[in-house]
């Protein structure tokens, strides 16, 4: 036995070695659209969309403040120097400030437009005149220049669609200009920092939650069972766990995305579960008089089974997030799983080699009488006998209450709600919120019904500005960039630059003048921008205050109501798209995949429970104490106000997968006792006495784990672990209280299933 536990321990020794190697280098990963959903019709016309006119996301901006106003040369120069410099950097394309802003002015005496400064730097004394004009042009202000006057947007434009290790480099050359130079305000915001910021947070947070886990998961182990050698045993099986599914994910070509920086704490908290119920049976095996090698064989036949089975359950609750329809979320669920059934073969493999060549632990020697949770149990299941009708009556109020709560509860997100209150980069896009057009694009596609032979029509016009004075003044739309922009501005040009002509051409002969005025200026490269399809398509962009897909999907609502009522419909139809409107699609899609998910669970539960027991009564004796803790927990949510989304969605079905271990552990060993003859009283009473002390220590370690992910720096993560804890300590209560009472009165074996 010894040798071949040498054989084992040598085996798994040497592949950890190699898969740590392999992890070490593992990389990190964070591709926002990744998380646009996969096979979707919103998702193909966006992307069709996107290849007529461009990404919507390829920039960066950068906000330079200065507290004695903009209007001061030495900080007009600076943010010209500012400028310059990145323009010389590799993948930037155009940079573009209130410096660079030219107004085309067209006088009596020309008949082409010449380009008037909108800030003449080199003449302070012009400084009064500039302001004033700039401020009576709405396309100016909270655009390019702050409405307190104060800072300035540099808007640069890169290469579209360039790769990560591109979009590394263009980051860290922005860091390197934004070190150079000093303003009293400097922030910046795009994809390509955006990106650098959270590979770094989640580099940061990988290390911090494995190290605290680590730690925190040592002194409950030591607390517990007051020895070394229980610290060290499953710690050195849950740290194998770990290394061999991040090894697994480097040989595959899987980075470390967003979703994926919690897998190592998971690895942890969860591989622990079996590990803490085989040593805790071991033990107690040890301390009835066995020996080690009967010990070990006792310990393995009759918690083999609930393990496996527990294994199963786990992987099934990760597996379900597989019916999502956004990939990391996907990802996340099939490496967990993987994860799970490695600790699962490693509990089986190293565990007993180590056992088997391990001395008898001290602990052994301890007298079961002498042991505090013999008679902590042994007390607290009398109580629980006596109190049942009182627990069944709570139980019941709870449900209520829970599905009360649940009314409450709403699916909603925002675009930078991974990321909580306080944090640099959150603050940062609340500036640009606050002082300029807001961060959430509005991408609208204006599918024309009938093109005309010019580039767009006045009947298309016409119909287009009621619609962009509605999204202005109700929707909440900043200044909007779409083919009528260019027109009312071309058309004030040609006369003389008068404000009152920022409007639509009265006849169609003064639109071709314009059209022709476009082309000549050299502006009709923009105009492409706009227009595609010959005229078909026309996109209007726009930039709106982050307000939540709650929010918006009633505004959405309202502007369809609008459209029907207030809009010649026979002229063009819309089509909301964009980045914004993937994401919210993608909360909107959270609780058909939740139903699903949890329906994957429920029918997995209720098969294992059957197969073991044969027992339509004992199905759903398991399954309300499992039941339960959710509807508590998405209760709580409701009454809490904690919104329904991706990051919170996944904890239910994750939630369960784990919870269900301890009811499968008990009437596991309920199932063993009754085998044995037992009276239904005797074996409920030893079952809650053997399992309650491993369902308490391994609850205690599991919501430990997952608490450590509150001090997370994303939003996601602090209420997956908050919650995940939560409901794991619901489960314990209802797995100690509700399911021994529920055997109790209303399962009722017959003689021939033992």
């Amino acid at each position: 036995m010894k040798r071949l536990a040498l054989i084992v321990l040598t085996c798994v020794l040497v592949l950890t070695a190699f898969l740590g190697w392999r992890m070490s280098k593992v990389g990190f990963d964070y591709d926002f659209e990744k998380f646009f959903p996969a096979n979707d019709p919103d998702t193909e016309f966006f992307l069709e969309y996107r290849k007529k006119f461009g990404s919507d996301n390829d920039f960066v901006l950068f906000a330079l403040s200065n507290n004695n106003g903009v209007f001061r040369e030495d900080f007009l120069r600076r943010v010209d120097s500012f400028s310059n410099e990145l323009r010389k950097i590799p993948y930037v394309t155009r940079v573009y400030s209130i410096i660079d802003y030219r107004d085309l002015v067209m006088t009596s005496f020309s008949r082409v437009p010449f380009p008037v400064p909108a800030i003449h730097m080199d003449d302070p004394e012009s400084y009064g005149p500039d302001s004033s004009k700039i401020f009576e042009d709405n396309l100016l202000v909270r655009n390019l220049i702050s409405a307190d006057a104060k800072t300035v947007l540099v808007y640069v434009d890169t290469k579209q669609y360039i790769s990560k290790n591109a979009s590394d480099s263009l980051a860290l050359f922005i860091d390197e200009v934004m070190d150079r130079y000093s303003f009293d305000g400097k922030i910046s915001a795009g994809r390509s920092t955006g990106q650098s910021y959270y590979v770094k947070l989640m580099q940061y947070e990988l290390g911090f939650f494995a190290i605290t886990s680590f730690i925190l998961v040592i002194a409950f182990l030591y607390l517990s069972f007051r020895t070394f050698w229980a610290v060290w045993v499953p710690v050195t099986v849950v740290v194998f766990t770990a290394v061999w599914i991040i090894g697994f994910m480097e040989i595959v070509g899987e980075g470390i995305s967003l979703v994926l920086t919690i897998l190592p704490t998971i690895m942890f908290v969860v591989g622990m579960s079996d590990v803490v119920h085989v040593i805790s049976r071991y033990v107690e095996e040890l301390r009835s008089g066995k020996g080690k090698i009967d010990a070990l064989r006792i310990t393995y036949k009759e918690v083999a089974l609930a393990t496996l089975l527990t294994s199963v359950t786990t992987a099934v609750g990760f597996l379900s997030l597989l019916t999502s329809t956004i990939e990391p979320i996907r990802d996340f669920g099939l490496y967990t799983a993987l994860g799970v059934m490695f600790a699962f073969v490693l509990a089986y493999t190293l565990l007993p080699a180590i056992l088997l060549l391990h001395p008898v632990p001290s602990i052994a020697a301890i007298p079961q009488e002498k042991n505090f949770w013999q008679r902590f149990l042994s007390k607290a299941f009398v109580v629980v006998i006596r109190k049942r009708m009182l627990i069944i009556f709570i139980s019941i109020a709870t449900a209520g209450v829970s599905i009360w709560g649940i009314t409450q509860m709403r699916i909603n997100n925002f675009l930078l709600e991974d990321l909580k209150d306080g944090n640099e980069l959150k603050e940062q896009f609340r500036f640009f919120e606050r002082e300029f057009a807001g961060v959430r694009p509005l991408e609208m596609a204006i599918l024309v019904k009938n093109a005309d032979s010019i580039p767009v029509s006045r009947s298309v016009l016409i119909e287009l500005e009621k619609l962009e004075n509605y999204l202005i003044t109700e929707y909440g739309a900043g200044t909007i960039i779409s083919p009528l922009t260019l027109v009312r501005s071309v058309n004030r040009t040609i006369n003389g630059g008068d404000k009152r002509h920022y409007s639509i051409p009265d006849s169609d002969e003064d639109l071709k003048k314009v059209f022709r005025m476009i082309e000549k200026l050299g502006a009709d490269q923009l105009l492409s921008g706009m227009i595609a399809d010959n005229g078909r398509t026309l996109r209007l962009a726009a930039k709106t205050n982050d307000l939540g897909s709650y929010v918006y999907k009633k505004k959405d609502a309202e502007l369809r109501q609008f459209y029907k009522r207030s809009i010649d419909t026979s002229v063009f139809d819309y089509r909301l798209t964009g980045t914004a409107l993937l994401v919210d699609k993608n909360n909107g899609q959270v609780a058909f995949g939740l139903v699903w998910g949890l329906g994957i669970s429920f029918v997995v539960i209720a098969m294992i429970v059957g197969l073991m027991y044969r027992s339509g009564q004992m199905i759903w004796i398991a399954l309300l104490p499992n039941i339960l803790p959710l509807l508590m927990i998405a209760g709580v949510m409701g009454i809490l106000g904690i919104d329904l989304k991706v990051s919170t969605s996944m904890m239910f079905t994750i939630s369960f997968g784990i919870a269900v271990d301890d009811t499968i552990h008990f009437i596991s060993k309920l199932r063993i006792e009754l085998s044995k003859g037992r009276s239904m009283m005797f074996a409920v009473r030893k079952t809650f006495v053997s399992t309650g002390r491993a369902i308490i220590l391994t609850t205690i370690i599991l919501s430990g784990g997952f608490l450590t992910l509150i001090f997370s720096d994303f939003l996601g993560t602090y209420y997956l672990g908050l919650l995940m804890a939560l409901t794991l300590f619901f489960a314990v209560l209802c797995d100690l209280l509700l399911l021994p009472v529920l055997v109790i009165m209303f399962y009722k074996p017959r003689k021939s299933e033992w």
